[in-house]
């Protein structure tokens, strides 16, 4: 990248320090030890688990018919042939 000084000359500037050749590969390493996207995998296998575990919970009750008609109602509100 080029930049201009003061007097209007252009300048070439350093890349950043992150970016440099000897330290490109600690700093992937570091990235790749990031626990970021494993919070949020994490978050979705709970939800997943919880919704399997409601869904059972609602089909061993017999209470599917009544979310069925809820569902049905719901659909024919919002689509209307």
């Amino acid at each position: 990248m080029a930049g201009r000084s003061a007097a209007g000359k252009v300048e070439w500037l350093e890349a950043p320090k992150e970016l440099s050749s000897l330290n490109l590969i600690p700093a992937a390493t570091a990235r790749l030890k990031r626990e970021d996207g494993q919070a949020i995998a994490e978050y979705a296998l709970v939800l997943a688990a919880a919704s399997i575990v409601l869904i059972g919970v609602l089909t061993a009750s017999g209470l599917t018919d009544e979310f069925e008609t809820l569902a049905e109602s719901v659909v024919a509100a919002l689509f209307p042939d």
